[in-house]
C-alpha cells in the first residue's frame, strides 16, 4: 500500500511539473520531430501526464476504499478495491515503461495504440470482479462468525 501510495504521489507531481514547467523539460522527445509534432508535444505530454495521474487519483480512492473494507472485515470489498488499484497500476505501467521496453511495437499515444491504455483495464477489471466475488463467497460466513 506504501509503495502504490509514493507512486501514485509520483505522478501526480509528476503531472502539475508539467504544467507548471516547460514539457520539454520534464519529457524531452527521444526522437526528432516534424515542426507540426514539435507545436503539438508540450499539449500531448501535459496530456498523456494528466492520464495517468487520474488513473493514479483512481488507485488512491481505490486503495482508500479497500482498507475501509478490511476494516469492515468485508474481505470480497478489500480484494475487489485492492485488485482495482493494482489494474490503474498495470495501466501505468503499460503506458509508461512497456513503450521504453518495446519501442515501435507500444506508443504512448493513444489514438495510435489505445491497447496500453484499454488492455489492463478490461482483463483487470473482469479478473478484479471475479476474484472478489471468489473471495466474498469463501471468506464471507468467516466474517460474519467473527463480526
Amino acid at each position: 500500500m506504501v509503495t502504490m501510495t509514493a507512486a501514485v504521489l509520483t505522478a501526480l507531481l509528476l503531472c502539475i511539473a508539467v504544467h507548471v514547467w516547460d514539457p520539454f523539460y520534464i519529457r524531452p522527445p527521444s526522437e526528432p520531430l516534424s515542426p507540426e509534432k514539435l507545436a503539438e508535444y508540450p499539449r500531448f505530454i501535459r496530456g498523456l501526464f494528466e492520464g495517468i495521474a487520474a488513473g493514479g487519483v483512481f488507485a488512491l480512492v481505490s486503495l482508500a476504499l479497500g482498507m475501509q473494507a478490511l476494516a469492515r472485515r468485508d474481505i470480497g470489498a478489500h480484494v475487489g478495491w485492492i485488485l482495482s488499484a493494482g489494474v490503474a497500476g498495470h495501466t501505468a505501467f503499460f503506458v509508461s515503461v512497456l513503450p521504453k521496453l518495446l519501442p515501435g511495437i507500444w506508443t504512448r499515444d493513444p489514438t495510435e495504440n489505445p491497447i496500453p491504455w484499454l488492455l489492463p483495464p478490461l482483463i483487470g477489471s473482469i479478473a478484479a470482479a471475479v476474484t472478489a466475488r471468489r473471495a466474498a463467497q469463501k471468506y464471507g460466513a468467516r466474517r460474519k462468525l467473527a463480526a
